[in-house]
């Protein structure tokens, strides 16, 4: 569900795991750009928040107590790897526009 929309610098949205009306999100996702130095260019922010709802993270965890700590880190990792791919595709599709234009 969409949580914050100002066109063209922020765009976030909150992530549930059942209806939005009973259930609080589990993760939210937030999208911040700003113009870089050269005027070519923009600078993008990928923003991550576990909470306040409950995830399948915090069901591992609780489900194998021994490795509480090892388990939210497998998890930063993960989405350190996919935000950095998701990222680097934007730029790779935001210069093969520039090419063309």
């Amino acid at each position: 569900m969409v949580n914050a929309a100002d066109p063209p610098y922020v765009f976030g949205w909150d992530v549930y795991g059942g209806d939005p009306e009973t259930h609080e999100p589990f993760a939210t996702w937030r999208y911040r750009l700003r113009p870089a130095v050269r005027p070519d260019q923009t600078v993008v922010r990928q923003l991550s928040t576990h909470g306040p709802g409950d995830s399948g993270a915090q069901a591992a965890v609780r489900a194998d107590p021994a490795n509480a700590t090892a388990i939210p880190q497998g998890r930063l990792d993960q989405l350190r790897r996919n935000m950095k791919t998701t990222i680097g595709g934007i730029r790779l599709r935001s210069q093969a526009s520039a090419s063309v234009a």
